[in-house]
């Protein structure tokens, strides 16, 4: 069985230990909703910086914006059947937005929060405040991990990968075209080959996306190799 991606070893154990210690100081410090942190933090970090800043901003635009709007029933008694459709086409909307929009999806989920605790008990603004706090602290925590604890340049590693794919698929194509020249059948060396180069490819794609994400993320701007 190949080993994992290393991108992938390192971004478990960063959420590992941020989530750890995120728990740890909501439970000793008695944190007001603190256990946002450790969400925010399951939400927001990404196997690299680049993705994770994204993340982190869209998070807490989304979330502040749809605060600001959930808080804004707080000074206006509604009743619990408006408050409940509100609440009804806000959860329709988030699970819309989730794939399209994250920010988006932030803000109505947002809303649906505030406006379904509203629904069973009185809501302060303390509410509002102490969600939004926890979830900057767990935001802020995201990206100081992805920059700073065992970070992944996909600068470097992109052209790498690629090269291995683009072997991978020759090595395929040389055994199939062995195959039809011998007109022989299918053997078990040709699906090993095809199975390794739909891995590499499968990672010289992740590498890419990841790429594309960080800073000045420009294929064209990767170092070369030689290859």
């Amino acid at each position: 069985m190949p080993f994992p991606d290393p991108a992938l070893v390192r971004y478990a154990l960063r959420m590992a230990l941020l989530t750890t210690l995120a728990v740890a100081a909501y439970l000793h410090w008695a944190v007001p909703r603190g256990y946002w942190m450790a969400f925010a933090i399951i939400v927001v970090l990404q196997p690299d910086y680049g993705a994770t800043r994204q993340r982190a901003f869209q998070r807490v635009t989304g979330t502040v914006a749809g605060a600001l709007l959930g808080s804004a029933t707080l000074f206006m008694p509604l009743p619990h059947w408006l408050l409940a459709g509100l609440t009804i086409s806000a959860a329709f909307t988030f699970a819309y937005f989730l794939k399209r929009c994250y920010g988006l999806a932030v803000f109505f989920v947002t809303i649906m929060i505030v406006l379904l605790t509203e629904l069973h008990v009185p809501v302060h603004l303390d509410f509002t405040i102490g969600r939004l706090l926890s979830n900057l602290a767990g935001a802020v925590l995201a990206l100081v991990a992805a920059a700073w604890f065992w970070p992944v340049s996909e600068r470097s590693r992109f052209p790498g990968l690629m090269a291995a794919a683009i072997r991978a698929n020759g090595v395929y194509f040389d055994e199939v075209a062995r195959e039809f020249s011998a007109r022989g059948t299918f053997h078990q060396r040709i699906v090993r080959a095809k199975q390794v180069a739909e891995r590499e490819a499968s990672r010289a794609a992740a590498s890419l996306q990841r790429l594309l994400a960080e800073p000045g993320g420009d294929p064209a701007d990767a170092p070369a190799t030689g290859w």
